[in-house]
């Protein structure tokens, strides 16, 4: 098993068929099953004001 991101939406599922059109059938899968979303650590109370 190995973990990668896609971004989501159009680019997300144009990707997804490339990769899964690189794996042999019926011995490797492509299976979505996670979202997660990311931001910004930044240290209690923003002192250096980071906005992106």
């Amino acid at each position: 098993m190995a973990g990668f991101h896609l971004p989501r939406g159009q680019v997300g599922k144009r990707l997804s068929r490339g990769y899964r059109d690189q794996l042999k059938p019926r011995s490797y899968r492509l299976i979505r099953f996670i979202t997660r979303r990311q931001g910004l650590i930044v240290a209690p109370r923003n002192p250096l004001g980071v906005k992106g």
